[in-house]
């Protein structure tokens, strides 16, 4: 009789160990204000509408030249990559130029889904939810486009707008860690 090898084994043992075995939740790192912004398609969006969702934030303005249409490309491929369950919200800040139907057009772009959402609103608004909630800078400067500035963080929300991850979008796997932590609070962790 042919016995199998010790070591081929022993690592098939690990690695399905390793893959078993139950990952701590998220920690719980802030929570998200309530708000109300404008939706790119010209209605009132309040935050209400993800209670109970998975939902994913970043942080944009239409005629950026530099970092945004690389951040929302990769926005792009979260949507692809994760179920419908989870939702996609694109914050702008730049709102004095981005309009709704400037936002409208910038998602279509993005081959943006219904369950992707471009907000705008008042500067103060934006800026309680942006700044304040979800920790985010948010700079107008003198008004010219290279002095716009933004966070550039993925933002990982559960259900009940409790902040679970930051992934930096520039990181070669952040769109990969945003798909995994969304599908973990997905399935309750």
């Amino acid at each position: 009789m042919y016995e199998q090898p010790v070591l081929p084994r022993l690592a098939l043992c690990l690695l399905l160990l390793t893959a078993c075995a139950k990952r701590e939740p998220l920690p719980v790192l802030a929570s998200v204000p309530a708000f109300e912004l404008t939706s790119q398609a010209g209605v009132p969006w309040a935050s209400r509408t993800l209670d109970g969702k998975v939902w994913v934030a970043n942080f944009v303005f239409t005629r950026c030249p530099t970092i945004c249409p690389t951040f929302t490309a990769k926005m792009a491929s979260i949507q692809q990559k994760t179920p419908d369950e989870v939702r996609l919200v694109s914050f702008t800040v730049d709102p004095e130029f981005d309009t709704p139907e400037k936002l409208a057009e910038y998602a279509t772009k993005f081959h943006a889904t219904g369950r992707w959402t471009f907000l705008t609103g008042e500067g103060a608004a934006l800026e309680a939810v942006v700044v304040k909630g979800m920790m985010q800078p948010m700079v107008k400067g003198d008004g010219s486009l290279m002095s716009i500035g933004h966070g550039s963080y993925f933002v990982l929300i559960d259900g009940k707008q409790q902040i679970r991850g930051f992934y930096r979008f520039n990181d070669d796997d952040s769109v990969e860690q945003v798909v995994r932590d969304a599908r973990a609070l997905l399935a309750g962790g």
